[in-house]
């Protein structure tokens, strides 16, 4: 299980593929700039050895962290699967599928299949 220690946060929910794909959620309480006690989320993981991080602490911050917490899950659900072009991961499985379907490619981005030029990923 590859979880991170930050200090002062409390870990709510982790998802993981594998030691270079994964996603957890924490919390803790703060104050807001007018003394106001709030809770800050905060996810923060990594996706195929690439980094990421985004706190949340403004108006309807749980539902926005989990928001950002779902996509980033759907990612790894769909495990790790992107188009070679755009750069887009898979979050359903109709992009993946996709994905597999032509060579690399989203629906968006796949090339015509008579384009003898287009560079293809079997």
């Amino acid at each position: 299980m590859v979880k991170e220690k930050i200090r002062n946060w409390s870990g709510i929910e982790h998802e993981e593929l594998d030691s270079k794909s994964w996603v957890q959620m924490g919390f803790r309480m703060g104050r807001d700039s007018s003394g106001e006690t709030i809770r800050e989320y905060k996810v923060f993981g990594e996706i195929r050895g690439e980094r990421f991080e985004e706190e949340f602490w403004v108006d309807d911050t749980k539902i926005l962290a989990y928001d950002f917490f779902y996509e980033k899950t759907s990612i790894l659900e769909n495990r790790c699967v992107y188009c070679v072009d755009c750069g887009e991961y898979a979050t359903t499985p109709e992009f993946a599928n996709a994905v597999s379907q032509t060579g690399g490619y989203c629906l968006d981005c796949a090339p015509e299949i008579d384009d003898e030029e287009a560079i293809r990923y079997y």
